[in-house]
């Protein structure tokens, strides 16, 4: 019973930790392709799935993300475009 308890309260604040991550800024290792074509996983520093749509020759990079969904056991996001001055100015 009290090991039940354990696991429901891991699993409420890992729930949290999920939702508090909605809208931010993460840096992502991208590890592999997912389920879906053009899906690809990787992990943030806080080792949460995240799932994002990239090429997979972007596999093995570190890409920044803005987290979009909390989902049950992983996080969706967006690669955010890299910044350039050069491009800016155009």
């Amino acid at each position: 019973q009290r090991l039940e308890r354990l696991q429901a309260l891991l699993l409420s604040q890992a729930a949290q930790f999920a939702a508090a991550s909605v809208g931010r800024t993460l840096d992502v290792l991208l590890e592999k392709p997912g389920r879906h074509t053009g899906q690809i996983i990787g992990r943030s520093q806080y080792l949460q799935s995240v799932h994002v749509t990239a090429p997979e020759m972007k596999i093995g990079e570190i890409v920044r993300v803005k987290v979009i969904a909390a989902m049950t056991n992983s996080l969706k996001a967006e690669v955010v475009p890299e910044f350039s001055p050069r491009a800016a100015a155009q």
